[in-house]
């Protein structure tokens, strides 16, 4: 680490490492380049061979190439897992989860949790978080222009605390997995996208890891989660998994019955008037306001938002 200093040493030793294990996704080759840019009968399976088929909390369909339903052994076990995937050429990690039934690859990187108490879901706000971004960035790949290949040569020196509680960071990252579902709703509520996204889980974050620096350094009067304990107060959980479950059954196999249109509408109306009321209730929230605040101004907080 050519760049290692006291942030670099703190994170370090908080945190575990040889938690997040990078892998390559399928070499398009193993379909032998078999791909088309549009879905048929016969090549129906998502193939993401494009980077760009994969950004920040998630999959750009119009980017997905489609396979054949090939029988090898690891192209049927990567079309089965639910996993984090990131584009895999990157200074950053664009992470998202991939849900059954879609194969990664070539330039799309499967980021393994080698940790069994971590939630998926957790995991995902921590590595799209500007604290791991810059970490990622300086400590790991020095500052390089060039990109690199996210695999767990990389992946493995990444610090990952956890959470003592996981459910407000499992709460807000499928607030984030649905509202960036589709491109509609990413332009339409792209302001509480970016509050939920860069105040409160990147707040969150730093938190979490820096919590006893900021307690040393006088900024917090103990080594407590005190924005976590003021933000859970305002979450309240949506329907995710089965939302998720009909939108990707729709968005693969084409077609819903009656019953399950009317519940992904239905669901659809619940999980966004949920988000949307949460949102306006912590915008509200003066204390949390001043702990955004406060947790900003610490001077490494300033550095890695200035990415530096």
């Amino acid at each position: 680490m050519l760049y290692y200093d006291e942030i670099c040493q703190y994170l370090l030793s908080k945190s575990k490492v040889n938690v997040i294990l990078g892998d390559y996704g399928l070499d398009h080759r193993n379909v032998n380049k078999d791909l088309k840019k549009r879905k048929t009968k016969n090549y129906c399976v998502p193939f993401l061979h494009s980077g760009s088929s994969v950004d920040r909390y998630r999959l750009v369909a119009n980017e997905f190439d489609w396979s054949k339903d090939v029988k090898k052994n690891r192209f049927q076990k990567l079309k089965k897992e639910v996993a984090i995937i990131t584009t895999a050429i990157s200074t950053s990690i664009r992470g998202v989860i991939k849900p059954k039934g879609i194969v990664p690859g070539t330039n799309v990187s499967i980021l393994y949790i080698n940790e069994l108490s971590l939630n998926m879901k957790t995991t995902l706000t921590i590595l799209n978080s500007k604290l791991i971004g810059f970490f990622l960035w300086k400590y790991i790949l020095n500052f390089s222009s060039l990109t690199m290949y996210l695999h767990k040569y990389y992946t493995k020196m990444i610090p990952i605390k956890l959470p003592l509680n996981q459910q407000p960071f499992i709460i807000l990252a499928e607030y984030m997995l649905f509202l960036n579902a589709t491109e509609e709703r990413r332009n339409r509520e792209k302001e509480l996208i970016d509050f939920i996204d860069k105040q409160i889980i990147n707040s969150l974050v730093y938190e979490l890891y820096f919590k006893e620096k900021f307690a040393k350094d006088g900024l917090y009067p103990e080594p407590k989660e005190y924005l976590l304990e003021a933000v859970s107060k305002h979450l309240k959980p949506i329907n995710y998994d089965r939302w998720a479950e009909l939108y990707w059954k729709k968005q693969l196999k084409g077609e819903l019955t009656n019953e399950e249109e009317e519940e992904l509408y239905t669901l659809e109306k619940g999980n966004l008037e949920t988000i949307q009321e949460v949102y306006k209730s912590i915008k509200q929230d003066i204390e949390i306001k001043e702990l955004i605040e406060k947790i900003k101004s610490h001077e490494w907080v300033r550095v890695i938002e200035g990415g530096n």
